[in-house]
């Protein structure tokens, strides 16, 4: 059964998939491990920020900034994506900075991984909502 949780979660592209998996483990085996869920997360992060090309992630403790490749800085609508922003997280906040789009997550607050949901979230939405 873990192989096959694995496989289905290694095939995850998209949110809407992430949570229809989501919902197919919790009918099955009810609440399961928040870790699990965090590495679903996790997992869907890296595939989402490959096809934002972020270019490179800077981190610390308090904070996460993703940089967009100049490339893509100039493909996204920068007023959708702010104001997405802030639907989605008060702890998102956007710079451009030298034809750069960065995208910076505040951490402060959580215990664990789970600020990948956030992130996923906001990334989705600019790979469905956000380009131009």
């Amino acid at each position: 059964v873990r192989i096959e949780i694995h496989k289905k979660i290694d095939k995850i592209e998209t949110l809407d998939e992430l949570e229809d998996l989501d919902l197919e483990l919790k009918d099955r085996f009810g609440e399961y491990d928040k870790d699990l869920s965090n590495y679903m997360y996790e997992k869907l992060f890296k595939k989402l920020i490959k096809k934002l090309d972020i270019e490179r992630i800077e981190e610390n403790f308090k904070e996460m900034t993703l940089v967009m490749s100049k490339k893509m800085s100039e493909g996204v609508d920068g007023a959708k994506i702010f104001v997405m922003a802030h639907e989605v997280s008060d702890k998102l906040r956007l710079r451009f900075l030298r034809g750069y789009v960065q995208i910076i997550f505040e951490k402060l607050g959580y215990k664990d991984q789970s600020y990948f949901e956030i992130l996923d979230r906001y990334l989705d939405k600019i790979i469905n909502y956000g380009l131009k």
